[in-house]
């Protein structure tokens, strides 16, 4: 059965632990028992029962009222499988998605439908676009606490909607709900009778599935040569004996002549092997093979880049690190920072027009001592996200993006 990633966002206490709370027990994915034992455990507190304590990891985290610890809760529909990202902390999410180490597929921006958008809804709904997720559902939540008012959740979709569009992102769905009593969840409504769109569940379900790593194009970093075996991983995609690949930077065209550690003569994502080519092409340390009937990577002398910076040092303009990419490695400096937001809380950091502080996110351009090539597309992960070092020290990563796509902003520099 296909497996999809999906984090919840949203504003502390606009109902996200809720929403994953009822998707759990809506969808009979909790072990057995646990629901009835935190019924019990909330009457000997002399707390009413609430779904989002589901969540939480341990008893005490329960008792202190509040999700402190990241979570990856699963659950199932007929249509797939699915792994909620909860996770509490910006700076902890952005470094775990930026990293590679999580990786969503599609995201839930909850809203309160009382209390309405706050500044930190906008952070959020930044963080989504900072980290290139498309497929995005809006729930509007605690319906039932505006009297299930049509006029109040199209007044909401219609503002989100227009923050989210100057940022490139474009929700899919938006959905009116109460996850506190389960409308919209996972069955239709009976009190908001004018929406006629999906449920929750309906829109997960609805949500397309990337490419499987064996059906994308074909990637393999190039780590050393031994006489004429070139040895790698396979970072996506397959490759047999025969196939014509492309090296980058350089556009060198070759066949593959035989694959080594692989059976069947086929090589598939993952796996490290060897390769020798037919034809007279150099290929070094640091190059890309690509299958040259596939989509094939960008190679430029800069990139614009979302970067997370961990450096105890800022990164000022004007400074050059090494950046890593793959196998790849050279000189970046630092040309432009366009946004720049402090990753704990999401603060747009107004102090230091010149510089990234530590624990900053920001996007920003870079120019290279020499090409690079890369994917664009968080699909792409191997050759899509970058580190940065400085002084020897492992000092940022980013993702690589699409610049053409950024919506029209004011340089920092």
């Amino acid at each position: 059965m296909n497996h999809m990633n999906v984090v919840v966002v949203g504003h502390v206490d606009h109902g996200k632990s809720t929403v994953i709370g009822r998707l759990l027990a809506d969808t009979d994915s909790l072990p057995e028992g646990k629901l009835e034992d935190l019924r019990e455990f909330c009457k000997s507190k002399a707390r009413s029962f609430e779904y989002a304590f589901l969540t939480d990891a341990l008893r005490e985290e329960r008792a202190q009222g509040i999700t402190i610890d990241t979570s990856r809760l699963f659950f199932k529909t007929t249509q797939r499988n699915y792994q909620i990202i909860d996770a509490p902390g910006h700076f902890e999410f952005l470094k775990n998605m930026i990293s590679g180490a999580a990786r969503a597929d599609a995201a839930f921006l909850t809203i309160d439908a009382k209390e309405g958008i706050t500044e930190n809804t906008l952070r959020h709904a930044y963080m989504l676009s900072f980290l290139s997720i498309q497929q995005i559902a809006i729930l509007i939540n605690k319906m039932d606490l505006v009297d299930n008012r049509e006029d109040v959740f199209l007044s909401l979709a219609s503002e989100i909607k227009k923050y989210l569009a100057s940022h490139s992102v474009y929700p899919k769905y938006f959905i009116p709900i109460s996850a506190y009593l389960g409308e919209n969840i996972a069955r239709a409504s009976k009190q908001i009778t004018w929406y006629v769109g999906p449920t929750v569940l309906e829109a997960l379900d609805s949500f397309k599935l990337g490419l499987s790593v064996d059906s994308k194009p074909f990637r393999l970093a190039v780590q050393d040569l031994y006489d004429d075996v070139i040895v790698g991983r396979v970072s996506s995609g397959t490759l047999k004996v025969g196939d014509e690949v492309v090296a980058f930077p350089g556009n060198k065209r070759a066949n593959i002549k035989s694959i080594l550690g692989t059976k069947n003569f086929v090589a598939i994502s993952g796996q490290s092997i060897g390769i020798t080519l037919n034809g007279q092409i150099k290929v070094k340390r640091g190059d890309i093979l690509c299958s040259a009937r596939e989509t094939l990577p960008l190679t430029l002398q800069e990139l614009y880049g979302n970067l997370i910076w961990l450096g105890q040092k800022p990164l000022n303009i004007g400074q050059t690190c090494t950046i890593k990419l793959g196998t790849q490695r050279c000189l970046a400096k630092l040309e432009e920072i366009f946004r720049c937001l402090h990753s704990r809380n999401l603060h747009r950091s107004e102090a230091h027009k010149k510089q990234i502080q530590q624990n900053e996110v920001a996007t920003c351009r870079f120019s290279l001592s020499s090409q690079i090539s890369f994917d664009v597309g968080s699909e792409f992960i191997d050759s899509n996200r970058f580190v940065l070092v400085d002084n020897h020290c492992i000092a940022g990563g980013g993702l690589i993006i699409d610049h053409s796509t950024m919506p029209e902003i004011t340089t920092t520099n």
